[in-house]
């Protein structure tokens, strides 16, 4: 039973470095996302509401494992004050990188078309980003 545990522990201290090494390794692409997102709102005239994108440190990050290649995924999940998801960011091993935010607000200039979120995509130095629009229900 002791060695178990303590094999179970090293395991878990493994675990805990390799994801404190990934979040270090990527904290410049995690920054260029939120900065990516919070722009993609500005230009899309959300200025008051930017502050809707987390800043990344503020994310709940744990390793996952890729089923195809068995490489490590760096996810990270953002909650409101309530605990309900915000948004996610995965981060593959080879650097590419899919982040959403929920904004669910009315689009500000136009009418026809509700916000559900704002999505970033790429690698470090050519993210794209978009915001996801629903038909509005209001005529």
């Amino acid at each position: 039973m002791g060695l178990e545990r303590q094999s179970e522990n090293e395991l878990c201290s493994e675990q805990q470095a390799r994801l404190n090494a990934m979040q270090q390794r990527e904290s410049d692409l995690l920054k260029e996302a939120w900065q990516a997102m919070r722009l993609c709102l500005y230009e899309a005239s959300f200025d008051a509401d930017i502050s809707l994108v987390p800043r990344p440190d503020l994310a709940e990050y744990t390793l996952k494992t890729d089923p195809v290649d068995q490489t490590d995924i760096l996810e990270g999940i953002w909650r409101d004050k309530r605990g309900a998801k915000q948004g996610e960011v995965q981060i593959r091993s080879d650097g590419r990188l899919y982040a959403e935010v929920d904004v669910i607000r009315s689009h500000p200039t136009d009418v026809r078309w509700f916000v559900e979120s704002v999505t970033v995509w790429g690698c470090c130095g050519s993210l794209k980003t978009e915001l996801r629009l629903l038909p509005s229900v209001i005529d």
